[in-house]
């Protein structure tokens, strides 16, 4: 009997063995890259012009659309670092004025023009929307064809990192060069070194590509090629993807990523932008011109409530304008306001307002109809009497370059790993997004020493300051992350969405599983 039991044990572990073996073979062929098929991606915003020279104001959907046909100079990693992608190597002197590049060799665009030192000189002379960032750019040596010195007037720690998004998308300068027409600007002029080539665009509806076979990554593009499916109506989009007419759906409200999450789909999600409200308080004539009543806003809005509301988990409340996991921007020593409705109706007691004052919340027609009821519902329970008033894009741009009376600006700005970055775009004086906006004494200033210091240390602290001078001052009223949602059908794998940045991926790595 012990021998019959022991020779049992012995075929069940010998049973064990091969199927551990093949299991571990068939995990192994399941995980490693299989090529072919075609990846159709639904995404909310149909690009007006694919070409940057053109249009580039499509956000983030216009970014992973573009980012398939377009390398860049840079790219980050999962860290926030900077790293190398068309440039292989780069050094900067130590007062940051002077960059030499070096460029990958072996590279071709996709009508067999030569990536080299010409071509970048070229884009950096003729990039349109990135004028005013490479008119920093002093003068530009092509040492060879693949190396390149460039001497800065100043410093600006924003240039490499800009140059891992649409300022450093670098496309054939044979094709630039040619004559074209609007309708047909995309397929003459939007000839990249990405691992996709363009094959044809209709305005709203899609755009399709197909694998570059000469893309410099060797082996790489997995897939044969891809369709970007444009379906505006979140609804016809969540529906039109669980139907399986698409293995990508970018941009899901968070209500509809959590009914696809509790259905199985696999959804990724990363912090996109801060979404706050401005207030004019440069206007001496407005009630906002008072710290007291800027400060009695934050007070008055139970932030938290509104993210877990709206947010479905997906979004963070924010006590200032960028979030911890950005820790070039999030300033340690800041504690935060509570929701206190107390306390902000004796701030606004204080400046004169005890029986309140009536006012409006200015938002885009997109925005978030419940978050800004919400914010209407309390501010309206401390005397803030707001109407909320619904702009479409073109005067809300009007607005925000010629300023704002008596009002509330509901908007956004963006998170980048160099937060520089952000400040820049959307605080700086110079800009365009907050006309209205008070600027204190030494805020630009620090704005402009964060760009212009080239030891990231040194950086962070100014930047930092920024962040605190926004708070001390209430400048701005923070109020909760919003997220970049993509939700993916189970056999998509490895594309690098909502890893690094919003507008980046990797196409050239995705694949699909049979």
């Amino acid at each position: 009997m012990k021998k019959l039991l022991s020779s049992f044990v012995l075929l069940v572990c010998v049973g064990c063995f091969i199927f551990g073996n093949i299991y571990l073979a068939y995990s192994a062929q399941a995980e490693k890259p299989q090529y072919g098929g075609v990846l159709k991606v639904i995404s909310p915003v149909g690009t007006p012009s694919l070409v940057a020279t053109v249009d580039i104001t499509s956000g983030a959907q216009y970014g992973v659309t573009r980012h398939t046909i377009m390398d860049h100079l840079f790219r980050y990693d999962e860290a926030g670092n900077m790293t190398p992608e068309l440039v292989e190597e780069f050094d900067i002197s130590k007062d940051g004025k002077t960059m030499i590049w070096k460029l990958r060799k072996g590279v071709k665009f996709h009508d067999g023009t030569e990536f080299n030192a010409e071509a970048v000189e070229y884009h950096i002379r003729n990039m349109k929307y990135g004028a005013r960032r490479f008119a920093n750019i002093e003068t530009i040596d092509i040492i060879d064809s693949h190396t390149m010195r460039l001497i800065l007037k100043d410093y600006d720690s924003t240039l490499l990192w800009l140059s891992a998004y649409i300022y450093g998308e670098v496309g054939s300068p044979t094709a630039a060069k040619k004559p074209t027409t609007p309708e047909n600007e995309a397929r003459d002029h939007l000839i990249g070194t990405g691992p996709f080539k363009f094959v044809e665009w209709e305005r709203d509806v899609s755009v399709k590509l197909t694998k570059f076979d000469d893309y410099w990554q060797k082996g790489k593009p997995y897939l044969e090629g891809l369709e970007f499916i444009f379906i505006k109506d979140p609804i016809s989009a969540s529906m039109a993807f669980q139907a399986g007419q698409a293995h990508i759906l970018i941009g899901p409200t968070p209500q509809v990523a959590k009914d696809l999450e509790k259905k199985g789909y696999n959804i990724l999600s990363s912090d996109s932008h801060t979404m706050y409200l401005a207030c004019d308080g440069a206007n001496p004539d407005s009630p906002y011109a008072d710290k007291r009543v800027r400060l009695a806003v934050e007070y008055a809005i139970d932030r938290k409530a509104i993210s877990d509301t709206i947010g479905y988990g997906y979004t963070k409340p924010l006590t200032q304008i960028c979030p911890p996991n950005l820790t070039m921007g999030h300033n340690p020593t800041i504690e935060g306001r509570p929701y206190d409705p107390g306390m902000a109706k004796k701030l606004l007691a204080e400046a004169g307002y005890s029986k309140g004052f009536e006012t409006r919340i200015i938002a885009m027609v997109s925005d978030d109809r419940d978050a800004l009821g919400a914010i209407q519902g309390y501010l309206g329970e401390v005397g803030i009497k707001a109407k909320i008033d619904l702009a479409d894009k073109g005067r809300m741009v009007s607005m925000m370059k010629e300023g704002w009376q008596n009002a509330l600006k509901f908007y956004m700005a963006g998170l980048d790993y160099n937060y520089a970055i952000s400040l820049n775009v959307f605080f700086d004086e110079r800009g365009i997004y907050n006309k209205s906006m008070i600027r204190p004494p030494g805020f630009q200033d620090a704005i402009e020493d964060a760009i212009a210091e080239p030891d990231n240390d040194k950086r962070k602290e100014y930047v930092q300051k920024c962040v605190k001078i926004l708070y001390d001052e209430a400048m701005i009223v923070p109020l909760y992350t919003y997220p970049q949602i993509v939700a993916m059908q189970k056999n998509v794998h490895d594309t690098g969405l909502c890893e690094v940045g919003k507008f980046l991926w990797t196409p050239a790595d995705t694949w699909l599983s049979k």
